[in-house]
């Protein structure tokens, strides 16, 4: 109390010994793993998979902590990728002046703010006895949930392990071979008690171990369907899956729509908060309405183009004029959402 106050405001590390986890009253921040070794290869890989598997057990005691990574760094791009799909904390421990901005701004806002995700991240199910460090085929996948939507994060994370007889963490392959990675929006728990007809917005973005952009992949599945990718060593896939809605219009055809997230972050289904389906109002049109925070362009799949598009933050509306790909179907709405605030956004037809 004397050096944090009331707020408890502090994080528990080293700290899974059970005499640890029975206090975990005064401090539910809880470090998932051992500490992020820069200098030290075969530690990098195997840090994202120990914090994953250990959030299935210390992720229902607390909310779990990842450590901080380099954004100047081999395995930034991983690192970034395993953080946003972890529900964790984000902080990174660069050297004064040496930092990956681009990489930044996809983790966290402009005021300082994560779109963090709901729960501890933990391995899917089709993943949770493979050995995802030594078996030279299996991707590590993790899922997690955001307020309207799920993601799942796929990672290669072959080649090194923790040896409990040299008691540290060694190469087991130095260049491991790809792996296939096969992303549904079943690996998502919570959309396991979603109807087996319903259909989904896949919205995957590959980056290779440097950080570079190695494609990008929509595509509406059912919940059994996959995506498939081909991971070279510490390549990683952030996928978000949103629910496709469809809205009757009053001729008799149909719209369907999905609310994806904010664009370039890579855990953008965060910054969606809620969404909704208006029936027809002034004029005729049908609505769907999103209400979304952080700041910059809001994606929404729409099988139609709108024929308007407002966004009303506080007691002020405005119409906007927006850029709709044909060929995507893809909306782009910009918005500023300050200090916390909500943007609502109605997209009509």
């Amino acid at each position: 109390d004397q050096h944090f106050g009331q707020s408890e405001q502090l994080i528990s590390c080293m700290c899974h010994a059970p005499e640890n986890l029975y206090h975990m009253q005064r401090s539910n921040i809880i470090r998932a793993c051992d500490d992020f070794w820069p200098l030290d290869p075969p530690t990098f890989a195997w840090h994202v998979v120990s914090c994953a598997f250990n959030s299935l057990f210390i992720g229902e005691i607390g909310f779990t902590d990842w450590d901080m990574f380099h954004t100047v760094h081999d395995t930034a791009a991983f690192h970034a990728s395993a953080r946003a799909v972890g529900g964790c904390p984000i902080y990174i421990s660069d050297k004064p002046g040496e930092h990956n901005f681009e990489l930044i701004r996809r983790l966290v806002l402009p005021d300082g703010s994560v779109l963090r995700a709901e729960m501890p991240g933990r391995p899917t199910r089709d993943c949770l006895m493979a050995d995802v460090t030594r078996d030279m085929k299996t991707a590590l996948k993790i899922w997690n949930e955001n307020k309207c939507n799920g993601v799942v994060g796929a990672f290669n994370a072959q080649g090194a392990a923790f040896d409990k007889y040299q008691r540290r963490t060694i190469f087991y392959q130095t260049n491991p071979a790809p792996v296939q990675a096969l992303l549904r929006p079943l690996d998502v728990e919570t959309i396991r008690a979603a109807s087996s007809t319903s259909r989904w917005l896949a919205r995957a973005v590959h980056w290779s171990k440097g950080g570079q952009h190695k494609g990008e992949i929509r595509k509406v599945l059912l919940p059994h369907e996959t995506l498939q990718f081909q991971l070279e060593f510490m390549d990683s896939v952030v996928c978000s899956f949103s629910a496709l809605h469809s809205i009757k219009l009053d001729n008799g055809s149909q719209v369907e729509w999905a609310a994806i997230g904010l664009e370039g972050m890579l855990n953008g289904g965060a910054a969606v908060l809620s969404e909704e389906e208006q029936e027809a109002g002034e004029g005729g049109s049908h609505a769907a309405v999103v209400e979304v925070k952080g700041q910059g362009n809001l994606l929404v799949y729409c099988s139609a183009r709108p024929v308007a598009v407002l966004v009303r933050q506080g007691e002020q509306e405005q119409s906007l004029s927006v850029d709709f790909e044909t060929d995507q179907q893809l909306l782009r709405v910009p918005y500023v959402a300050k200090g916390g605030e909500q943007v609502r956004v109605s997209v009509r037809f």
